[in-house]
Parts: structure tokens; C-alpha cells; sequence
């Protein structure tokens, strides 16, 4: 396949799996569009309703690269060694997150995007990114309007569940998956770090980095939502009960309203409208 060279325009890409995820994933794509990212590798699985007219512009437009599995389940980490070996040439880092997940830069990050700040993380594997974990907010159904303006309760940055990380690797360094779709394999003398610095070597990292940037991760939406995510499970297999629902939401004592806010200095239609709480900035 042809493509510019790995630090013009197609700095930056993202592989993702999406199963059953319906119009949300245009929110989602838009948003990372937006932020830097040249192209998105998209895998839609087992899903009988394609989300293919939801992001038909960024289809044509070669934004997103999409590609309909409706009646496979393939594990997630096996759609990743795909993508990596498909995408690595084209690209110097390619960021392997879910699409309810949303890279989240605070305020002082926000003007120079997501390849200013890659620039830094040149000389290492991969920038390692940790989770901040969102809970249901009160909301009993999935409500209008979109994720980034419906879901603010937030975990603390230090809750213990946030050290899981997600990998945005350095396809200079990077040489395959490993046994989860959090942290990959690199070549010898290059690893992944955090923000801070700090090395990781397998699905979290030993403290939480929050200050720059965070990888938001609205894994339950609405408790209706969550329902039926459990009934259907993960691209992963996985499916986790009420317990988790549970205990996300209690944990969620903070409102984050630093993605709401991106959304809408990106001029995004779904937050053009929206007004942030009372209180917050």
C-alpha cells in the first residue's frame, strides 16, 4: 500500500475495534480527527448494522480506513497485529485504543494536537497513556446528544483502576502485539513510557500520569447501555458483570469536563451547543 512519508501528514494513525457500537463511533472518529490523527484503521465486528453510513464522509474522504467483519468475532489483539503490520510503514505512531475511549489533552497541551506532542516520544517505543475510568452520571438510559457531553462523572486521577494504560507506539521501535491490547513488544534498548517518564512494560504502570494528557474511558455509558454490553461482550471476549458497573460508578465522586471542553475548541458540531456546568472551566 502507498503512502506519504511516516512524518508528514500521516504522522499519527489509530487502530481500533469496534463491536456493536453504533453512531457514537462518529463522535469518537470526528474527535480524533480533529485532535491530529492523519487516518483511522477501523474494524467493524460482529455487528449485523454497520457504522459505515455514520462516518461515510471520512470513508470518502480517506480519513478512515474501514473494514466490515459481521459475522466474526476476532480477538481484538489479532486485528491489532494486522493493523501493525498494514499501517506501520505509513505512519511514525499509531495508537491502538477502543472507541470509547478518547485521548484527552489538558489545557496547556491542547493548542500544538496530538503530533506536537508525540514529537517528544521520538526516541522511545511508545507513549503509554493511562486510563481515566467515567461512570453512568446519574443517566438510567442512553440520553440525546452526544458521549463527551452527557458523561462527566470521572474517576480521581489516582484511582487504583487507572494505571491500566493504552500504547501509542513508535513504528520505528515496535516489532508486535503482545498477550493484551494494552502493551506491545519492542526492539531490544527501546520500551514504552508514560508522561512522566516512567517505563512500562506490561498493562499498567506502577503510578498514574494525569497531568498532560489521559485517555478517557467511558466504559459504561448509560446502565442500560452497560446491560447490554454485558449480554454481547467485548472484541476481547470479555464480559464483565454488575459488579464492575458498581463499582465504577461509585468511584466516579468527580465531574471532568476537560474532554467536553477540547470537543468544543475543536469546533465540533456535537458540543457547539452544549454549556458547561456551573462551577466548572
Amino acid at each position: 500500500m502507498a503512502g506519504e512519508s511516516a512524518h508528514s501528514t500521516e504522522y499519527v494513525a489509530i487502530c481500533a475495534a469496534t463491536k456493536d457500537a453504533g453512531p457514537d463511533v462518529r463522535e469518537w472518529a470526528d474527535y480524533h480527527l480533529r485532535l491530529g490523527v492523519a487516518r483511522i484503521y477501523l474494524f467493524d465486528t460482529d455487528n449485523p448494522e454497520p457504522v459505515e453510513p455514520d462516518i461515510a464522509d471520512f470513508i470518502n474522504q480517506g480519513r478512515v480506513e474501514y473494514y466490515y467483519l459481521p459475522r466474526v468475532t476476532p480477538i481484538t489483539i489479532k486485528l491489532y497485529d494486522l493493523c501493525l503490520r498494514h499501517a506501520s510503514p505509513l505512519h511514525a505512531f499509531i495508537a491502538f485504543i477502543d472507541v470509547d475511549e478518547f485521548l484527552v489533552m489538558a489545557s496547556a497541551e491542547r493548542a500544538r494536537g496530538l503530533p506536537g506532542l508525540l514529537k517528544e516520544f521520538e526516541q522511545h517505543g511508545a507513549l503509554a497513556v493511562n486510563w481515566r475510568l467515567l461512570g453512568p452520571g446519574g443517566h438510567a438510559i442512553q440520553p440525546g446528544g452526544g458521549v463527551l457531553q452527557n458523561f462527566l462523572a470521572c474517576t480521581p486521577v489516582q484511582y487504583p483502576e487507572n494505571r491500566h494504560i493504552k500504547s501509542i507506539v513508535n513504528t520505528k521501535f515496535v516489532r508486535g502485539t503482545s498477550s493484551d491490547p494494552h502493551h506491545f513488544e519492542y526492539a531490544a534498548g527501546a520500551s514504552a513510557v508514560t508522561l512522566a517518564g516512567e517505563q512500562v512494560t506490561e498493562a499498567m504502570s506502577a503510578t498514574v500520569s494525569g497531568d498532560r494528557m489521559m485517555l478517557y474511558h467511558y466504559a459504561t455509558k448509560s446502565m442500560s447501555q452497560y446491560s447490554g454490553k454485558m449480554v454481547k461482550g467485548s472484541g476481547m471476549g470479555n464480559r464483565k458483570g454488575a459488579e464492575f458497573l458498581t463499582r465504577i460508578d461509585g468511584a466516579s465522586t468527580e465531574i471532568c469536563t476537560d474532554a467536553l471542553t477540547s470537543c468544543k475548541e475543536l469546533g465540533m458540531e456535537a458540543c457547539a451547543n452544549v454549556t458547561l456546568p456551573v462551577g466548572t472551566a
